[in-house]
């Protein structure tokens, strides 16, 4: 597709002037909502980091993390436990593992009943129960019915003289502290993560050809020149995590225990195999041409302007990754989808080696989301072998990592589209949005959002590029980086899905049809992609994502009834309209960001290129794709809302500040370079 530019000569218009404004105005809201998050951060880094971390833990979830620490001070390591509540038996589980955990029906009697015993005599013995305890729900009292816990050896329950039980709701005190080598060693794993991907580059024969200093539509796709570190980081670390569950699921999945020795050993063959043949790669290459010294660079042709602004900017952002990791490190695991679904996977993982376990085939174990995907487990389970132990403390280095390299990949992206102060202000917008730093699924917990995102955006760039007329690798790109977020959460297996439906309808369009790239971009999905969706097929069945059978048009039409009033949510939501869970006041976790992304894309429409129209309608077939989601879960939709609104922003966030910094109109010349650069889209 042929590329539209701005001649040098072109000034910014009334339009563009107006468009400053808003960026202004919307960096401005940023700024303080920043500062803002910045203090409230100190505050809540400050508290939690001078408490026990044992005492940390009943921040979110409540007394049952103390029950939960106090018997695995007196329960062995593999002693099945029983529990009379299934409310919050998620929460025991993941604090007890590997120690198996089954729920019993609710009990009634604040006290241990010997007629409830006797119903299920035979369940604790058959499960060979070694420890039961004793809670009784009430409504009123909720989560701190827990406070009334008794544990109870099953033997003397079972035998009639168990007595009273003993109190466990008082927190553990032998813990192992964290030390300095743990962090180091899970360093060490965001540091093979980047070797990993750095070193695959090249051999995965998606090479992305663009030069790191040219900001013209010409040269753009010269083979050999390097990218900037800014794009070059985040993409080597996105490619490593590719590596990194490729290199383990296999084995998982063909069988293979995965111990710390062999976890080891695969990652050191991995990279040495990689930098092998990078090597011998490189060698084979021929050189890379040399930019004419009489050619301008960005970096000449368009010379930082306002540099005090810029490293404020900077500054800030920097500061709110710190910020973030600040709070991961000192702050309880928040999330209880991050304990339930990706840091409960990775324990199976750490304690049984792998898929192949009752913990996934059981059902009576209690683990429904077993079909989730595990590309954030599997980097969590990297952690804990690389520490020697589970070690939840040292493995929430990754969270940070997850976000600074987020921010990275969207700077690099506009940086190298239009270079100038207002991609670094459209990143500041982006970076200062509090919602990164809720627990509801943001960048300090072990969810997924944040990487899914990173893959999402990355592979909606190679489509751009590709559509701007760039060479064929882009296309094998853009499915590559997608079945990364396939393989990292259930919405990118939607995205994919999407995106291969789009390529179909396009086919037409690309002649001759390069099969080398098809067979490549096949290769990606059959190789990371389906053998997952395949083991999942053949776990048990329970309640998940599909209504049951006859139930299917009903509960399509039941959605369809309340979209209207789940899409006003999402809506509420990016403006900033939600309440606390108290309901006393709104939350601003977006500050002015969605409404600079509206404005920019809406305003920059009449002049965008018919490749800047097809990015925009692959991101729309994608939200199609959540929404035919949407029709058929059979989970109560105003649930389902209720948990989904922020991480669906979140995951198309930098997307949209992306598509706004490309669509916004020529800005003044102290906001961007407008010597050649490509029109919006």
């Amino acid at each position: 597709m042929p590329k539209a530019t701005v001649p040098p000569s072109a000034a910014p218009s009334r339009l563009g002037g107006v468009c400053a404004l808003l960026l202004l105005a919307a960096t401005l809201v940023a700024t303080l909502s920043g500062a803002i998050a910045l203090l409230e951060a100190a505050t809540k880094v400050g508290f939690f980091g001078s408490l026990p971390r044992g005492l940390k833990a009943s921040d979110d979830h409540g007394v049952v993390a103390y029950v939960a620490l106090r018997l695995a001070e007196v329960a062995g390591e593999r002693d099945p436990v029983a529990v009379t509540t299934a409310r919050q038996s998620g929460i025991l589980r993941y604090y007890l593992m590997p120690r198996p955990v089954y729920v019993l029906p609710e009990a009634a009697s604040p006290a241990l009943d010997p007629a409830y015993v006797a119903r299920h005599k035979a369940f604790l013995e058959r499960r060979g129960v070694r420890w039961l305890v004793w809670v009784s729900w009430d409504e009123k009292q909720g989560a701190e019915s827990w406070r009334r816990a008794r544990l109870h050896d099953a033997a003397s329950a079972l035998g009639g003289g168990a007595g009273p039980g003993v109190r466990v709701w008082c927190h553990a005190a032998r813990e192992r502290p964290t030390g300095l080598a743990d962090y180091l060693a899970a360093a060490g794993v965001v540091a093979l993560i980047v070797v990993l991907g750095w070193a695959a580059h090249a051999i995965a024969d998606c090479r992305l050809p663009i030069a790191d200093s040219s900001p013209t539509s010409a040269g753009r796709d010269a083979p050999g020149v390097r990218m900037g570190w800014q794009e070059a980081l985040p993409r080597h670390f996105a490619l490593g995590l590719i590596a990194l569950y490729a290199a383990l699921s296999w084995p998982m999945l063909l069988g293979l225990r995965l111990g710390r020795g062999v976890v080891l050993g695969i990652g050191a063959a991995l990279v040495a195999a990689l930098v092998t043949l990078r090597v011998i790669r490189g060698r084979r290459a021929s050189p890379s041409p040399s930019p004419s010294p009489t050619q301008p660079s960005a970096r000449s042709s368009a010379r930082p302007s306002l540099p005090l602004v810029r490293a404020a900017a900077i500054a800030l952002c920097v500061a709110m990754v710190l910020s973030v990791g600040g709070l991961a490190l000192t702050m309880p695991v928040r999330n209880v989808d991050a304990v339930h679904h990706w840091g409960y996977a990775a324990k199976i993982f750490h304690y049984e080696g792998g898929v192949w376990n009752p913990l996934y085939f059981d059902p009576e174990r209690g683990y429904p989301y077993a079909r989730y995907p595990i590309l954030v487990p599997l980097a969590l389970f990297t952690v804990y072998e690389a520490v020697g132990r589970v070690e939840d403390q040292a493995a929430k280095v990754l969270f940070p990592a997850f976000f600074g390299m987020l921010l990275l990949a969207l700077y690099g992206a506009m940086r190298r589209e239009r270079p100038g102060l207002g991609a670094l202000l459209v990143v500041l917008c982006v970076a200062c949005c509090t919602a990164y730093q809720r627990y509801e699924g943001g960048a300090v917990s072990a969810l997924a959002d944040v990487p899914l995102s990173l893959f999402l955006l990355l592979g909606l760039v190679e489509w751009c590029r590709w559509a701007e007329g760039g060479g064929r690798d882009h296309l094998f790109a853009w499915v590559l980086f997608l079945c990364g977020a396939a393989v990292t959460k259930m919405e990118g297996q939607l995205a994919l899905a999407a995106a291969l439906v789009a390529a179909a309808l396009l086919r037409r369009k690309v002649r001759p049809i390069p099969w080398r790239r098809v067979a490549l971009a096949a290769a990606c999905v059959g190789l990371l992609v389906l053998p997952w969706l395949g083991f999942t097929l053949l776990l048990p069945k329970a309640g998940g994502f599909m209504p049951a059978e006859g139930t299917f048009w009903s509960t399509v039409r039941r959605n369809l009834a309340l979209f209207p009033a789940s899409a006003g949510e999402f809506l509420k939501e990016a403006a900033n309209l939600t309440k606390d869970p108290e309901g006393k006041e709104y939350v601003n976790n977006w500050g002015g960001f969605w409404l600079l992304a509206v404005a920019a894309v809406a305003l920059g429409w009449r002049q965008a290129s018919l490749a800047g129209r097809l990015v925009v309608a692959l991101v729309l077939v994608q939200l199609a794709a959540y929404f035919a989601a949407f029709l058929v879960n059979p989970i109560d939709p105003r649930h389902l809302v209720g948990t989904t609104k922020m991480r669906l922003l979140l995951q198309l966030a930098p997307v949209a500040a992306w598509l706004a910094w490309r669509f916004f109109p020529p800005l003044p010349r102290w906001l961007e370079a407008l010597q050649g650069r490509r029109m919006a889209g």
